[in-house]
């Protein structure tokens, strides 16, 4: 009566409940679609309602028990009940329960994981679990090679996922196994797959000819946790390569270790990254002609940097990324995107932020850190990439982004002391070779002591100064 609502033994005509539709299985199944309902018939004695019109073929029974809504299908003599994705998370990856409809026939015993855009319909492609027995199974009928999904707690998918976790999370992990081509291992993700051979070397099927490097070190960017090392599978001292997945960078520095370098890769489906071949006759890493990519290595370069010089280059981290920083390929551009200048502020953010203490009395100075060792917050990233951020100002005027709105127009670089900024680079001149430092044409300027007299000075004081001169000089 206070809702002006015609109640059937408690129940609303024609349609379901607000605790129906507004639970969270019913959004994932049906969205904002609200059902035309009406009391379930005979046939589903223990479901509460039943749709008024049929499914993809299906009659759909809904009932709510103990705070979960139970959903189940009826077609073709076939019954079959939802099970609520959350109640698999951990049992199967990721992928597999987030974008699945898992339904179990009533019969068979068997669960079948549908596709959300296509949850009501059976294929012989869908995976399918077999329960009831002691251990479950999973298969797709469809495959001629018969191929089952490995447990992600098993050993086996543990020890892989081990070999793997550098680039990615096991619960993303795929891990398949049929006995034609073994075990499987899809990275979806970075659109990657990868095959253990019967010689227990992990080749990848993506980079045909290459393996997972059992030596993961690329001899830079030591302590970087997220890269992946391959080589060549024919010889053991051949062409290796890195894959290094683009991301938030993060790091840590701990007081008498080296600095801890993570890359976020999100919990996005699509991961970017990039690959770069290690090249021990240049001694450095060579990547593809983006710019991105190449400020991207250059970054963890710096942030990876360590007093001693690494074993690829020869350079500690800092001087290598300089080294990139001023060469021609980061000059080599048209125009530069969001990405790439969120890249040059981190990199010119490396340099120590200086100012006056007092402002006003310019007589000390507040220097504000990074939480990196200080001999990789170099004084010359400021200037190396302001001089980028300069020359795209510069060529802005042949840009095909100009009447878009060209983003470096509105970008500025926090501003710094340029004096100090200065008067530091000179005072840590000799602790960095000089092929990292700038040119300066700032000399050194001459102090007069106070006890030393000038030609042009006609104060008492240079007069005595010159009187006491000439006696000591006066022949005797």
């Amino acid at each position: 009566m206070l809702n002006n609502e015609i109640l059937i033994d408690g129940k609303p005509l024609g349609r379901l409940p607000t605790s129906f539709t507004a639970h969270d299985t019913y959004r994932r199944i049906f969205g904002q679609n609200r059902l035309d309902a009406a009391p379930a018939d005979l046939t589903e004695p223990d479901m509460e309602f039943s749709s008024r019109n049929l499914i993809s073929g299906n009659q759909v029974f809904l009932s709510m028990k103990a705070g979960t809504l139970v959903i189940r299908s009826s077609s073709e003599g076939k019954r079959q009940e939802l099970i609520p994705h959350h109640e698999l998370r951990g049992d199967l990856p990721t992928f597999l329960v987030e974008d699945y409809t898992h339904w179990l026939d009533l019969s068979e015993r068997v669960i079948e994981l549908r596709p959300l855009d296509n949850m009501w319909t059976s294929h012989s492609y869908n995976w399918r679990i077999q329960v009831g027995s002691r251990a479950a199974r999973m298969w797709k009928p469809s495959t001629s090679d018969n191929a089952q999904l490995v447990d992600i707690g098993s050993r086996t998918a543990t020890m892989l996922a081990s070999r793997l976790s550098s680039m990615e999370s096991p619960e993303f992990l795929i891990t398949t196994y049929c006995e034609d081509n073994g075990l499987n291992v899809d990275v979806s993700r970075y659109r990657l797959s990868f095959q253990l051979g019967r010689d227990g070397k992990l080749a990848c099927l993506s980079f045909p000819g290459m393996i997972v490097d059992e030596n993961q070190s690329a001899g830079v960017m030591i302590g970087l946790r997220n890269q992946l090392v391959l080589r060549e599978s024919c010889i053991e001292d051949s062409a290796r390569e890195v894959l290094i997945p683009v991301g938030e960078v993060c790091f840590s520095c701990v007081e008498g270790h080296h600095t801890i370098t993570t890359i976020d890769k999100g919990s996005g489906r699509c991961i970017s990254y990039y690959q770069y071949k290690i090249d021990p006759l240049l001694g450095h890493l060579v990547g593809n002609i983006g710019l991105h990519s190449k400020l991207f290595q250059i970054y963890l370069h710096a942030v990876t940097s360590h007093c001693l010089p690494d074993e690829l280059t020869g350079w500690t981290g800092t001087e290598e990324a300089l080294h990139e920083l001023q060469s021609a390929a980061c000059k080599s551009f048209q125009d530069l995107d969001q990405d790439c200048l969120t890249l040059i502020q981190k990199l010119y953010s490396l340099t120590p932020r200086r100012e006056y203490y007092p402002p006003h009395l310019k007589v000390m100075q507040t220097v504000h850190w990074n939480k990196l060792p200080p001999t990789a917050q170099h004084d010359s990233f400021a200037r190396a990439s302001q001089a980028i951020v300069d020359l795209a100002l510069q060529l802005q005027t042949f840009s095909s982004q100009c009447h878009k709105g060209f983003p470096v127009r509105n970008f500025v670089l926090d501003s710094v002391n340029l004096k100090l900024l200065s008067r530091a680079a000179l005072r840590n001149f000799h602790y960095h070779p000089p092929e990292s430092q700038p040119s300066h044409s700032i000399e050194d300027a001459s102090y007069i002591s106070w006890d030393v007299g000038d030609d042009a000075d006609t104060t008492q004081e240079s007069l005595v100064y010159w009187d006491v001169a000439l006696i000591t000089i006066w022949p005797s």
